[in-house]
């Protein structure tokens, strides 16, 4: 952005400041250019709790939207065909609608689909309007890795071979042990 108090000096101008000059049909033009990019405030790499995570690259505030959860939206029939033949035991990157609807993080997804799980998560899901977006629910410090709780729902009431299909790694004090929803 030029000032426009700047005149068209071979020197320094008397603002004070240094710019870069253009020359452009054999005039001199002294512009002072100022660009603020927005910081990137996550990253993805391997996690110490499974396979790839979330992490924060500054420090981010309770209440910021942090990323929407994309994908290609699905019926959850086709979601449970899909697992089942190319899919891995206690693995997706499903996420259901309220509307019964499945986006499929695998699929035209984005990072969002690699927020781990932890029974004590930093970070929440929410929808609104068919669209799920991942909320920083506490403040986090820069370098923590961001986690969501998935609360998963299961059909029949979780036996033993059901919860270890869903174990929970996140070493949380008040870890439940599985992925699973609460009670």
């Amino acid at each position: 952005m030029a000032d426009a108090h700047c005149n068209l000096a071979d020197t320094d101008c008397d603002c004070g400041r240094r710019g870069d000059r253009l020359l452009f049909f054999l005039t001199t033009i002294h512009v002072h250019i100022s660009i603020k990019q927005p910081m990137k405030r996550f990253t993805v790499r391997k996690s110490p709790v499974h396979g790839r995570g979330v992490f924060a690259l500054r420090p981010l505030r309770a209440g910021e939207i942090l990323v929407e959860y994309k994908g290609k939206r699905i019926r959850w029939r086709q979601a449970v065909r899909a697992h089942l033949a190319e899919g891995v035991s206690g693995h997706t990157f499903f996420f259901g609608l309220s509307d019964g609807k499945v986006i499929d993080g695998a699929q035209g997804g984005n990072s969002a689909r690699w927020l781990n799980h932890a029974c004590d998560a930093n970070c929440e899901a929410f929808e609104v309007d068919g669209r799920v977006y991942i909320e920083v629910a506490r403040d986090v410090g820069r370098g923590e890795e961001l986690f969501i709780d998935y609360g998963l729902q299961v059909d029949d009431p979780a036996d033993e071979a059901t919860r270890d299909e869903y174990a929970c790694c996140c070493g949380a004090s008040k870890c439940r042990g599985t992925m699973i929803a609460a009670d």
